[in-house]
């Protein structure tokens, strides 16, 4: 009778802990920017939400930013900045962009 219980818990453990980015919300950060980020391509041809990670949040590009600026503003290199956001043209005023947070 014991053995019962045991599995359905185990059961429950082993379906409830998988990981799916796919279906995770982004919440706002403190300037309230980015409350979803648009879906990128990946390189196997589909689509992916980028989500920022623990030390990172959203920033807004405002019509002067360009990405030299934005990557000497939080001190990170280009390459991180294109890498991270998996930029393949150029950002336009009003994207998001994960950045580091300072």
């Amino acid at each position: 009778m014991r053995l019962i219980p045991a599995c359905i818990l185990a059961s429950l453990a082993v379906t409830g802990c998988s990981d799916y980015r796919d279906t995770m919300m982004v919440a706002p950060d403190r300037q309230g920017h980015a409350a979803t980020d648009p879906e990128r391509p990946t390189p196997q041809g589909g689509t992916t939400k980028l989500v920022a990670g623990p030390g990172e949040m959203y920033i807004t590009l405002g019509a002067q930013d360009t990405l030299t600026s934005v990557a000497k503003a939080y001190g990170v290199t280009l390459d991180w900045l294109i890498k991270r956001n998996r930029l393949t043209d150029p950002p336009k005023p009003g994207d998001n962009l994960i950045v580091p947070q300072r």
